[in-house]
């Protein structure tokens, strides 16, 4: 299961979908259904995120219910009892929790039986133990959050509901090196990620994400005339964040870089986390210009921070 660092913490007030005959005794003997209260505090490890979905940025959500009476070690073995979406979006505060209203409202079982949950952004829809987003953009600006899994009944106390950003950041720096002379002209126009995924759902049962098959992706997509300078004091940003699937295992980052000199390549880029890019970790890639090569670095920030790098011809 993906566990990032980084957790956005809500308070949730959910209600009920559990027809309750309140003409037979059976159903009086129970009382009235409880209203399901979910309550939760923001674990700040970080002061801010650069995610698409940051401190205070508003968001929207899927919640998954499984009424049951089984053990929680089990209950993702069956398919959701109900689900429902936000009504309003939730603001996602590192100071206090934000209120949370559903579409559908839901209620704990009467009968002492337990109610797990688990949440998802953006909103999508459920069919079996698979879990699909309603709509991921191409260009990798789409936050992917997953919640933590929760249980409550009818007597416990509010349990808490935490999101974790399922994905993995990338954002593009660039410099010239001691080679290339301050006063060169030069400009990087095209920065591909070659072969990378982009998130489609989740996998209920196996509690993973499900992603698309490989494909290139721009963080930046310039005309001729429209590069970005590349500076040689100070490093500068190339193009927007972009956010994908982790790479990990023996995936690696590879890319391709256009300049006004023409196309360079960069085979794998490293960092403290070795070739793999991990779920829920911001990473700051420097691209630094030598005169037949790109030396790529990647410092880890705002979730986890660190630094790496390598260099290839």
């Amino acid at each position: 299961m993906i566990k990032p660092p980084f957790l956005i913490s809500i308070i949730a007030l959910l209600a009920s979908c559990t027809i309750i005959d309140t003409e037979t005794d059976s159903a009086m003997s129970h009382s009235y259904p409880k209203e399901i209260h979910l309550s939760a505090e923001v674990q700040r490890t970080i002061a801010q995120s650069r995610a698409a979905i940051g401190e205070n940025a508003p968001f929207s959500a899927t919640i998954l219910g499984w009424e049951t009476t089984s053990d929680a070690t089990t209950y993702s073995d069956a398919s959701p009892s109900w689900s429902t979406d936000t009504k309003e979006s939730i603001i996602a505060s590192p100071t206090k929790g934000s209120a949370v209203v559903f579409k559908n409202e839901q209620y704990y079982l009467t009968d002492g039986g337990k109610t797990f949950m688990k949440a998802f952004s953006p909103i999508g829809k459920v069919t079996g133990q698979l879990y699909t987003f309603g709509k991921i953009e191409a260009d990798g600006s789409t936050d992917v959050l997953v919640s933590n899994e929760i249980f409550g009944t009818k007597s416990s106390a509010a349990p808490s509901l935490a999101f974790s950003h399922a994905l993995t950041q990338l954002t593009f720096y660039i410099q010239k090196g001691e080679s290339i002379p301050e006063d060169d002209m030069d400009d990087v126009r095209v920065i591909q990620l070659n072969g990378i995924q982009l998130p489609v759902g989740f996998d209920l049962k196996s509690r993973t994400l499900t992603v698309s098959e490989t494909q290139n992706l721009y963080a930046l997509n310039a005309t001729a005339g429209n590069g970005v300078p590349i500076p040689k004091d100070k490093a500068v940003r190339a193009g927007g964040s972009v956010m994908i699937a982790p790479i990990t295992g023996d995936a690696e980052l590879s890319l391709t870089v256009v300049t006004n000199h023409g196309e360079l390549n960069v085979s794998k880029v490293t960092s403290t986390t070795g070739n793999e890019f991990r779920a829920g970790i911001s990473y700051d890639i420097t691209l630094t210009f030598m005169r037949k090569e790109i030396s790529s670095s990647a410092t880890v920030t705002n979730w986890i921070k660190g630094e790496g790098g390598a260099t290839v011809e």
